[in-house]
């Protein structure tokens, strides 16, 4: 069953519906690929890491040059395809019908809402203690 999640952000509402399976695949797969190399840069927790990781330059580097606009374009459309908003009340609409007026100049709303499209579609994938992600950082730890 796809769940979806609700979350208000100055006068809209996003639903945010799971992705299906396949499509997830997809997402996932190009999150993974930007992702990797920054996730092999962590490093067990130390006493002064506030995030609890350490990222060292060279990973971020990596990272970034992974990542392909191809690809970071496939997942944002991806997150907007599986959302509608409410803006001020009014019908839910779907995002992509109004993606340009709901964030012109809204940058902090845009990346709340990207943030949480991600997490309702992915959140087992990043976190708990069967993640992929917990179970890189008890193998690099030991």
């Amino acid at each position: 069953m796809r769940n979806e999640d609700t979350l208000s952000v100055e006068g809209m509402a996003f639903t945010v519906r799971q992705l299906p399976v396949r499509r997830g695949h997809a997402v996932v797969f190009r999150l993974v690929k930007a992702l990797g190399p920054m996730l092999m840069g962590l490093t067990p927790k130390d006493e002064q890491s506030k995030l609890g990781v350490d990222l060292s330059d060279t990973s971020m580097a990596e990272a970034l040059q992974a990542l392909r606009e191809e690809d970071y374009e496939y997942v944002l459309q991806a997150m907007i395809d599986c959302t509608t908003v409410s803006i001020d009340s009014g019908p839910q609409v779907a995002l992509s019908s109004v993606y340009d007026a709901a964030f012109v100049g809204r940058w902090s709303q845009w990346l709340t809402w990207l943030g949480f499209a991600l997490r309702t579609n992915f959140r087992s994938f990043f976190s708990g203690p069967t993640s992929p992600l917990s179970v890189l950082n008890q193998v690099k730890g030991q």
